[in-house]
């Protein structure tokens, strides 16, 4: 009987802590919507109906523009709306960051992205992460024949054989 206890105990600190104070989520949902992070349903939308159309297309379906209007109205439309249920992709997001991040870190990002630094770091930081990222696989790429040649190397001379 104790042992039940002690589950339903351990069970309702997790849920305990897996809400977020109003206050703080509510400044969350705010440093999300200024630095543009919650532009991502938008990108998912965009990527969905691309995605769509290339399917159609590839099996010879030719949509007029009238019809992929529609289509990205509707995606989006969805997407907004599945972002905003319980659970949805904001929700996951606030726990995220209540994860890492204080209330007051929270309001320091907020009074730091109202500065003229903080709006030019959140206009840069889309092109400067896609840029980052093309660069990091290049280099990733570059240092797997590397890697993969020092290693057959010392290999070879452990005496295992390579075809």
């Amino acid at each position: 009987m104790t042992k039940f206890f002690a589950v339903i105990l351990i069970a309702l600190t997790f849920n305990v802590h897996s809400e977020i104070n109003k206050e703080k989520k509510q400044n969350i949902e705010t440093l999300l919507e200024m630095t543009g992070a919650l532009k991502i349903g938008n990108m998912f939308a965009q990527a969905i109906v691309s995605q769509m159309c290339q399917i159609l297309k590839n099996g010879g379906t030719v949509l007029p523009d009238s019809v992929i209007t529609i289509l990205e109205e509707e995606v989006k439309i969805i997407i907004d709306e599945q972002m905003k249920l319980k659970s949805g992709l904001i929700d996951q997001l606030c726990l995220l960051y209540d994860k890492y991040y204080s209330d007051s870190d929270i309001k320091g990002l907020i009074s730091f992205y109202k500065t003229e630094l903080g709006q030019k770091v959140i206009s840069t930081l889309p092109s400067l992460t896609q840029e980052s990222l093309i660069i990091g696989q290049k280099w990733g790429e570059s240092q797997g024949q590397i890697i993969g040649e020092k290693l057959e190397k010392r290999l070879k001379k452990k005496g295992y054989k390579f075809k």
